[in-house]
């Protein structure tokens, strides 16, 4: 259940003037000492945002060039206030830009070893290919012969399905065909 909680003019005075300076986090712990009953994080991020207050996110405030890391991922904070992959970046830097359809990834699996010999640009396809084959591996020439290996598996499965539509076999195996139907 929510809780309701009206604020006096006092509590709205002390928020609009500390969320200058803390996080929200800390404003709550502060105003629980000083107030009460005590109020949560959200209820205090909820008057702020009706206060037309701006609450600290740690997210928003970090300048151009800061790092995080999610999910076992290095990002990069861009201009206009979006995240990019360290890895993406780092690829940019030494051979231009990504092709749409395309992904950086370590040779050796490790997000942290960033050196440029260690990356590698492959489609989600041959990603695809590669993950699902097991031929994606912590040893970097492993990991390149199977990113060969995964070109050549999906050459192989384009040749094959041309082949089969020039001879207007795409329909060769239909449930008709397969039931003994005509």
């Amino acid at each position: 259940m929510r809780k309701y909680r009206k604020f006096t003019e006092e509590e709205k005075l002390f928020l609009g003037e500390a969320i200058k300076e803390r996080r929200l986090s800390e404003v709550t712990e502060i105003f629980n000492e000083r107030f009460n009953p005590p109020a949560t994080k959200g209820m205090l991020q909820d008057l702020c945002e009706r206060l037309g207050l701006r609450c600290n996110y740690p997210n928003r405030t970090l300048p151009v060039g800061s790092e995080r890391m999610k999910a076992g991922c290095v990002y990069i904070k861009a201009a206009g206030g979006s995240w990019r992959n360290r890895l993406a970046v780092l690829w940019e830097k030494a051979n231009g830009e990504v092709p749409k359809g395309h992904v950086v990834i370590p040779a050796d699996r490790d997000m942290c070893n960033t050196s440029p010999d260690n990356l590698l640009l492959v489609s989600l396809a041959e990603l695809a290919v590669m993950n699902n084959n097991g031929l994606y591996s912590t040893d970097p020439d492993i990991t390149r012969l199977g990113h060969v290996t995964a070109k050549m598996r999906i050459a192989a499965s384009r040749a094959v399905r041309e082949k089969m539509e020039k001879r207007n076999l795409r329909h060769y195996f239909t449930r008709k065909t397969i039931k003994g139907g005509k």
